[in-house]
């Protein structure tokens, strides 16, 4: 995969990263952007340590992996807008942020929703029940107490199949 090893301001993007053990291993990195990236059939997708900080991930799909993203000894990043499908979703011993303000987008949310908020993540059990496409229950998202500190508070949601079909499409 992508190895970072003391380093700061190094953008990835645009990568197909499949088939390592690490997809993206930042030690030390700091003042970094992960983006726009796809990450599978890895050990792990992302793994961030050794006081890796202000880093921003976002808008990658990140899914097939054993684990999504690990961050140990690693604290101030910035983690949203991103499609986690995973056996393991996010193990995060520091204190990182897992979404951004709630924020109408014209380009469309990583699952093709109209705000930015959280992330979308394959596990998550809460309902949207204002239909924006944002959790509204069972918060904040903490991979089953595996985000240690807080967790994402506005993770992104479709809309339920019903809702997403084009009904001019469908028959009697």
């Amino acid at each position: 995969g992508v190895i970072s090893e003391g380093r700061e301001n190094i953008i990835i993007e645009n990568c197909d990263i499949q088939s390592f053990s690490n997809g993206i291993l930042f030690d030390s990195t700091d003042n970094s952007l992960i983006q726009n990236n796809k990450l599978s059939n890895n050990n792990l997708g992302i793994r961030m340590k050794s006081v890796s900080s202000e880093n921003v991930v976002s808008s990658n799909i990140i899914k097939n992996n054993f684990g999504g993203i690990i961050l140990t000894d690693s604290s101030d990043n910035l983690i949203y807008n991103n499609m986690f499908e995973n056996n393991a979703n996010a193990l995060d011993f520091g204190e990182n942020s897992w979404n951004i303000t709630k924020t109408f987008t014209d380009d469309k949310n990583i699952i093709g929703g109209k705000f930015l908020g959280g992330n979308f993540w394959n596990d998550y059990d809460g309902e949207d029940l204002d239909k924006d496409g944002i959790g509204d229950t069972n918060l904040p998202y903490n991979a089953s107490g595996d985000i240690k500190t807080g967790g994402d508070h506005l993770p992104l949601v479709r809309p339920p199949l019903s809702d997403r079909l084009d009904k001019s499409v469908i028959k009697a």
